[in-house]
């Protein structure tokens, strides 16, 4: 059952929920309902996709309409799919790597940051400070379905104690935040042996010149800009976490 209430996930965001549902050989239904009203239908049977429905298309002529899809809620309903060969106006589907490529994303090359991985201490680990609770539910709900380990942290004080817990691979850091700034705790980072060459990036809903120009001279790696979407999201953070 897909509800109002369900967040939009982008395509990229998509295809890799699919390409998770294959690689963990699970059967199934997704069903994907995008914003227009128009749906979409992927069975899976023991990680082989093997039926794909989009509005009046089926099998391969469907593929080059759902890529055009930018974002839609989805649903994934767990149990045999029968035999669609035996179904009316059923059409052969290609590989699996193949329709992948077919939709533009090449499940190696993805954003699946432990594709394949299920040790967890292999898992890259990510700090988050981020104050607002609804930006880093997000953050974390992205960097999470990318494989991710994720940290959180709401203030700057918080973020040096968890710091302590544990060492990060990346830190995803707000500028403006209670009890200490992010620029502070960059500061503090880049003059501790431990820390100094974490990797950091910078969330914050400021854009002009001298707050990057700041940023670069704290010892920032990257800056994005708030609101972000998660495919660039992401992009920055497979920059140094791959």
């Amino acid at each position: 059952m897909v509800s109002d209430q369900q967040p939009l996930y982008s395509f990229t965001q998509i295809a890799n929920v699919l390409h998770k549902l294959c690689r963990e050989n699970r059967s199934g239904t997704l069903y994907l309902f995008t914003r227009n009203s128009h749906g979409a239908v992927c069975a899976i049977d023991e990680g082989k996709i093997v039926d794909i429905f989009y509005r009046t298309l089926r099998g391969p002529s469907a593929l080059d309409q759902i890529k055009q899809i930018d974002s839609a809620k989805l649903t994934f309903k767990a149990g045999a799919v029968g035999n669609p060969s035996e179904k009316q106006g059923y059409v052969p589907l290609p590989s699996n790597e193949e329709i992948f490529r077919a939709l533009g994303i090449e499940p190696e090359q993805s954003a699946h940051i432990a594709a394949g991985n299920n040790d967890q201490k292999k898992r890259k680990v990510v700090l988050v400070v981020e104050d607002s609770g609804v930006t880093r539910k997000i953050i974390v709900r992205t960097l999470t379905e990318h494989g991710c380990k994720v940290i959180e942290a709401e203030d700057g004080l918080d973020a040096l104690s968890q710091l302590a817990g544990e060492v990060p691979d990346l830190v995803l850091l707000d500028l403006i935040l209670p009890k200490m700034d992010g620029y502070k705790v960059l500061s503090m980072m880049k003059r501790k042996e431990q820390y100094k060459d974490i990797p950091v990036i910078i969330l914050t809903a400021r854009d002009s010149l001298m707050d990057k120009v700041k940023g670069k001279v704290s010892g920032t790696d990257e800056y994005l800009t708030k609101p972000f979407k998660p495919d660039q999201l992401m992009t920055k953070v497979a920059k140094y976490l791959h």
